[in-house]
């Protein structure tokens, strides 16, 4: 129990594998003040993504290498405990239990906010949870995200934060095609798991 009335971030995702831009967005939420601490929870079976990846335990084996040493960011392996697929709208509450004391808010990216109406019950997400969108590569600017945001806004009248960040222009996608090419963009630890276990080969 880390005491009463903290703000803790649940950063949820597939870190396949974990970066530097996810680690420097969990940071620079928690240097904006808007956070205490982030939870980074590594989705098992992520609806949406079928391709075959490392398994779940390698993915949350690489988060707990990225984060170790950090009193601030903290792994989490609450949706591996669970069978099924991951949804966001049931890893809250149960977050929450675990977190009585806590103001939970679910952090996500800004092209990952304006697609959540396609999410597994989007309407009680948006009731239920306080969230912190972070912009990634200026979306904020775009049209197209401007129009959606909107329309998001005026359907399901979220609690929501936007938060403008700088991050690492890296994508877990980019480090899959060439982890040595992109090392520098992985700490060591990471990389050196990465190569040990023959992922991504």
């Amino acid at each position: 129990n880390w005491g009463i009335n903290m703000k803790i971030g649940v950063f949820g995702g597939t870190f396949n594998p974990v970066h530097s831009g996810h680690l420097s967005l969990a940071k620079s939420l928690i240097g904006l003040n808007l956070l205490d601490k982030i939870l980074f929870v590594v989705s098992a079976r992520p609806p949406h993504k079928n391709e075959v990846m490392p398994s779940a335990k390698q993915r949350y084996d690489m988060v707990c290498l990225a984060l170790k040493g950090s009193d601030t960011l903290i792994p989490c392996d609450a949706e591996l405990k669970r069978s099924g697929k991951s949804y966001t709208v049931e890893t809250m509450p149960a977050l929450r239990k675990e977190f009585p004391n806590d103001e939970l808010y679910f952090i996500t990216g800004a092209d990952m906010f304006i697609d959540i109406p396609n999410w597994y019950m989007p309407e009680k997400l948006f009731q239920n949870e306080k969230l912190i969108v972070a912009d990634r590569g200026n979306a904020f600017h775009e049209e197209k995200y401007i129009l959606k945001k909107e329309e998001i806004i005026k359907t399901y009248r979220p609690h929501v934060q936007f938060a403008e960040i700088e991050t690492p222009d890296i994508s877990s996608s980019q480090i899959r095609s060439n982890a040595e090419k992109y090392k520098n963009f992985l700490p060591e630890a990471v990389y050196d798991y990465i190569k040990r276990n023959k992922l991504y080969e």
